[in-house]
């Protein structure tokens, strides 16, 4: 059975092995301060002046991976951040390269509501899809305004053209939403019958966007996060599922906090343990339990707060990370002198090996 495991940031416990194998990390880009690629210097420094571009409060939030590119996205939490979603190469030409505004500069206007405003998690589906979630709100770590719904945007990566733009309706968007994260269920080789699920964290809801018909669904629930696919795909049963939503096995208890994960291909579940500066594994084919979960990279350096986590498409597979000192940029202490920001990644099969991750050949 398809299940989908929606973690929004649910304090769950504890007992986690310590077979760190950070060998299996690396980085491939790291920033004191994030720089953008702008069209000129004099452009630049005229941004500065008027206050559009201020690096220090700039910050890295999600990730995502297509060929031979890596995307991020920069969420406007704070004034002075000209741009909210880039591009950069998988091949590191430079330690901490500028970022290129994805796919234009002409998409950074925010406050108009026609190009992007505040994005804050992408996913990428098996066609070259990019689906891209734009909170609308701005200034949420200063006086957080709303200025556009919380919208969808899907976007070619083959063409670098926006092909589907869809708001999010009124009725599902709640006082105080904070929509944060999605995960993409595709299951034709054409991506036809393609589902988005998208995360409110703090009102405990999850949107259903149908790519066939742009029909949304609202599900509302409080602790649940593991629920079959085939209820969420269902317009006669998701608007009344809150039964179907389960709690899946044992509490990772204090300090167990996750705001990302993502499955490879052997069903090996990888996850990002923000309180712990470390990246956590279970073999999905396994309980739920603390005995089946292991601790596969850990660091106080290179992984404090890694915010975001995903898997790519590719032959072989890696998963990407992204550090960002999200505590430290929250109160304003990032100090610029020190490397703060972090794009890694991480060899799945490496990673789990002599863990109670890593997967078994069975028998019957």
């Amino acid at each position: 059975m398809r299940i989908l495991c929606l973690i929004l940031c649910i304090g769950l416990a504890a007992a986690y092995r310590h077979h760190t194998h950070n060998r299996a990390l690396n980085t491939l880009y790291r920033w004191k301060q994030i720089d953008f690629a702008y069209p000129s210097d004099q452009e630049k420094q005229q941004a500065i002046a008027n206050g559009q571009f201020n690096q220090t409060n700039v910050i890295p939030l999600g990730i995502e991976r297509w060929r031979n590119r890596i995307f991020l996205s920069t969420p406007a939490w704070k004034k002075g951040v000209p741009v909210t979603l880039s591009t950069l190469p998988t091949s590191a030409g430079e330690a901490s390269p500028q970022l290129t505004p994805y796919p234009s500069w002409d998409w950074h206007n925010a406050g108009n509501c026609t190009g992007f405003t505040s994005v804050f998690r992408m996913s990428v589906d098996h066609c070259g899809v990019m689906w891209v979630l734009d909170s609308g709100q701005v200034e949420a770590f200063e006086a957080p305004r709303q200025l556009c719904p919380p919208t969808l945007f899907a976007i070619d990566l083959d063409t670098d053209t926006v092909i589907g733009k869809y708001p999010i309706p009124k009725e599902f968007v709640l006082q105080n939403s904070l929509i944060t994260n999605l995960v993409v269920d595709s299951r034709d080789s054409q991506c036809r019958d393609l589902h988005v699920y998208i995360a409110d964290a703090w009102r405990f809801g999850l949107i259903v966007f149908r790519n066939s018909d742009s029909y949304y669904h609202a599900m509302s629930s409080s602790l649940e996060f593991v629920v079959s696919t085939s209820v969420l795909r269902d317009p006669s049963r998701v608007n009344n599922a809150v039964d179907e939503f389960k709690l899946l096995g044992e509490s990772r208890g204090p300090g167990g906090q996750v705001s990302a994960a993502a499955i490879d291909r052997n069903g090996i579940m990888f996850f990002n343990l923000i309180s712990q500066d470390s990246i956590g594994c279970w073999n999905t084919y396994t309980e739920y339990e603390s005995r089946n979960w292991d601790i596969v990279a850990s660091s106080n350096e290179i992984l404090v707060f890694p915010n975001d986590l995903r898997i790519d498409h590719e032959v072989p597979q890696f998963a990407w990370i992204i550090s960002n000192r999200l505590p430290m940029y929250q109160f304003n202490l990032i100090d610029p002198n020190q490397y703060n920001y972090r794009v890694l990644y991480l060899d799945p099969l490496e990673a789990v090996e002599n863990t109670v991750c890593q997967p078994r050949l069975y028998s019957f």
